[in-house]
């Protein structure tokens, strides 16, 4: 108890997954409640209240995936002497063309993302960055301050604050900021995973995040399936490396 008899909320920690708290609060009119809903905490959050979010964006992300390697590839056939970084590039190129042309009812494309960058946005308020994994696993955010904002999941200003009540009294999600990793397997087929990370780490560290579990494949062709490139349809990629990109994968 406050002095004058007003509550402070209980943290949102303390309050539970979507728990209903009363507020007592000076606005004007003394003993005024206010009932809200905490948003859930990010450990609170499991991912398959997620999951399903991001279902249809990771049916055109393994598509898209497959068609920037596979055009990736036809720039440099050689395996033995394979650029890493403008294979990279390519791949991530010619993918962010592709979703532009696939861009559905749940999920949209941002735009304005330099270096060719993937920022896929969930009903509107989620942001999923899109990597490639390094080591297999989800690359550290290196020393850029937009990338390691961007690997807090939730942001601190998002952690408490009150929104209306949804069906069934559960809380709604805040805003995520989640990273979705790829790599291919021996196969060369594209293996995604999403993650809800808790901040940035150095390199060589272990990732830190709340989870991190494998996006369905859905029913998009495979590699060897889709069309030779010629190099020229999609238009040639231009290519300039961010500095903190070399040790981190994207």
């Amino acid at each position: 108890m406050r002095r004058g008899g007003h509550q402070r909320a209980a943290p949102a920690w303390r309050s539970g997954l979507g728990r209903q708290v009363s507020i007592h609060t000076h606005s004007g009119v003394a003993g005024c409640e206010y009932r809200g809903y905490i948003i859930p905490m990010p450990g609170e959050i499991p991912s398959s209240q997620v999951l399903p979010l991001a279902a249809e964006a990771s049916e055109a992300l393994y598509e898209a995936v497959r068609y920037g390697v596979g055009y990736a590839d036809s720039l440099q056939p050689d395996p033995d002497i394979v650029d890493s970084h403008f294979w990279s590039h390519s791949a991530r190129f010619l993918a962010r063309n592709h979703l532009r042309n696939l861009q559905g009812e749940t999920w949209s494309l941002r735009e304005r993302v330099s270096n060719s960058g993937i920022h896929l946005v969930l009903g509107q308020v989620h942001v999923v960055r899109v990597v490639k994994s390094l080591s297999r696993t989800i690359p550290h955010p290196g020393r850029n301050r937009t990338r390691r904002a961007a690997w807090v999941g939730v942001p601190q200003s998002q952690q408490l604050q009150f929104a209306l009540p949804m069906a069934g009294g559960e809380g709604p999600l805040p805003p995520l900021s989640l990273i979705a990793d790829w790599h291919l397997d021996e196969d060369r087929e594209p293996r995604i995973f999403l993650s809800l990370p808790k901040g940035p780490w150095k390199y060589r560290q272990n990732p830190r995040v709340h989870w991190r579990v494998p996006l369905a494949a859905g029913g998009s062709p495979a590699i060897s399936d889709l069309p030779d490139f010629n190099g020229g349809d999609p238009g040639d990629p231009t290519i300039w490396v961010d500095p903190s990109e070399w040790a981190a994968g994207e």
